[in-house]
């Protein structure tokens, strides 16, 4: 084929193709079907069918986008929950292999009382690390163990406690010369004098102490008996771990203690009452000494008839047949929402030490019998000292809550301030009403009522006094006392709970005035 005839050939092909576009398009020029009908088309030459297709198709983008920005935005949410919350968790966890790193080359901090007093330390001898507890038994459970399972601040300022803060030199002279650096030192809160003070009030008695200053949340003493020196764990340790003993030494009964709260509750139920009916001013009940309900009767304590009384004088004597004539005319449902979202129950309390969480279960299908034993502080609710020592805490500033911790600051070896931990905020707890409320009636319990070996001149102190039963076959309890004090703007809040005493005994009331007596001289 010669040139002529392959151009000839393609000159065909394309006029072949030129008109069956031209024939698609119409005499105007515009897009047919292909029967000739003409379709429309909007400005840039879409067809609807196009246009329906693009259509489809940018939803599809579109919502691809939206899920991604979804998912971006969660992971954002998360990862800065994850660094607030969750990170901290695990840098506190006693299993964090990282630790075994950090002692590789740093040589654990001290812990010193708020005055500089040391209270742990790490002796060097013969290349050998040994943790030493110069105070024994006194700061045990507030101070924690380390080389056997970690607890108290050794566990919650682990890191701090194997962080170096030196200055730079210092660290590539040593890492140069093979020397372990110092680690930075924890200054607690702790105030000897009054750990000495809350130590011996305890006496031979099993126990828990916790005092704060309620204006800034500074734990001063916490104390938790049976005991045990932190020097000779080691040589008790195989029996402490052993399944047939029945030793709780190592509990740490302010943090971890879970007791009936007796009468100490009722501050709780006077609070719901306050919240539900605004105020007290309508609020009667006449004492006989027992009130009957459903199938039983409920005694105040040694049958005492109390007479007529208003809510505050139920309070300071502590009736129980009020008590539990309030539990009866409770919304049961919101009684256990503000329970639970107000007061701390079922979940964690704001501290900076581990606690156990402490339990209230009430529903408004539950008995009348458990729904009354539950008001009076009888029923299946557990608290902590910690947590009992909180709620107080918060009515001494007005309903607002300062955290309690027990930590003040941070330091390097050479004493220069790393981290300080300032008054924090909780936020409000009670109501101004409510906290002034529930202090005048507090105030009346020593005044007038059941903690009146407290009323002196030496500083106003108030309060609820408790007492827990144990079970039906003894008679004896645990004695509460919950409370504070305060002189020339000075404050202290307490919890003092006493197990296994007689029945009556004033035996947490007094360790509180020992207490006292220690901080306000």
């Amino acid at each position: 084929m010669t040139n002529k005839q392959t151009n000839n050939n393609k000159s065909n092909v394309n006029k072949s193709r030129n008109t069956r576009y031209n024939s698609a398009k119409g005499k105007t020029g515009r897009p047919t079907s292909r029967r000739g009908r003409r379709v429309k088309v909007d400005k840039n030459g879409n067809t609807a069918s196009e246009i329906t297709t693009n259509k489809k198709t940018n939803k599809v983008v579109v919502s691809t986008m939206v899920i991604f920005s979804l998912l971006f935005i969660a992971m954002g949410i998360y990862y800065a929950y994850f660094v607030s919350v969750e990170s901290k968790k695990i840098v506190k966890n006693e299993y964090n292999k990282r630790y075994d790193t950090f002692s590789k080359t740093v040589v654990r901090g001290s812990i010193l009382s708020d005055s500089g007093e040391i209270l742990a330390y790490t002796k060097e001898e013969d290349g050998k690390e040994e943790r030493i507890y110069p105070f024994g038994k006194l700061f045990a459970h507030a101070v924690g163990l380390y080389n056997y399972g970690q607890t108290g601040i050794e566990l919650a300022y682990n890191y701090d406690l194997l962080r170096s803060s030196v200055d730079g030199f210092k660290e590539i002279r040593n890492e140069f010369s093979g020397s372990k650096l110092d680690g930075d030192n924890v200054v607690t809160t702790l105030n000897r004098k009054l750990q000495q003070k809350s130590y011996d009030a305890l006496g031979k008695n099993d126990g828990a102490i916790i005092a704060i200053d309620p204006e800034t949340g500074k734990i001063l003493s916490m104390v938790s008996k049976p005991t045990f020196d932190p020097n000779k764990v080691g040589e008790m340790w195989d029996e402490l771990l052993s399944k047939d003993t029945k030793s709780t030494v190592l509990l740490n009964r302010v943090t971890q203690g879970l007791y009936t709260p007796g009468s100490t509750f009722k501050i709780f139920t006077a609070a719901e009452y306050l919240k539900e009916n605004g105020d007290d001013s309508e609020f009667t009940y006449k004492c006989s000494g027992a009130q009957t309900f459903k199938g039983y009767k409920m005694r105040c304590y040694g049958n005492q008839a109390h007479g007529t009384e208003d809510l505050k004088e139920s309070f300071a004597n502590s009736c129980n047949g009020a008590f539990a004539t309030i539990g009866t005319e409770l919304d049961i449902d919101k009684f256990s929402w503000n329970m639970e979202n107000r007061f701390f129950f079922n979940t964690q309390i704001p501290i900076d030490l581990k606690t156990t969480q402490s339990k209230f279960s009430l529903t408004s299908t539950d008995s009348e019998f458990d729904i009354t034993q539950t008001a009076i502080g009888q029923g299946k609710t557990l608290v902590t000292p910690m947590h009992m020592v909180t709620i107080v805490d918060a009515i001494a500033n007005g309903g607002y809550l300062i955290k309690p911790h027990i930590v003040d600051k941070i330091q390097n070896c050479e004493g220069k301030v790393v981290k300080s931990f300032d008054m924090e905020s909780y936020g409000r707890v009670f109501s101004k009403s409510e906290s002034e409320t529930l202090m005048e009636y507090m105030r009346a319990v020593v005044t007038q009522g059941t903690a009146k070996i407290l009323n002196n001149k030496k500083y106003e102190a108030y309060g609820k006094t408790g007492t827990a039963q144990l079970n039906k076959e003894t008679d004896k309890v645990n004695s509460w006392f919950v409370g504070g004090a305060e002189k020339d703007g000075k404050k202290l809040c307490i919890c003092v709970v006493i197990e296994n005493v007689s029945e009556g005994s004033a035996s947490a009331t007094e360790a509180a005035g020992k207490v006292f007596d220690q901080y306000f001289k």
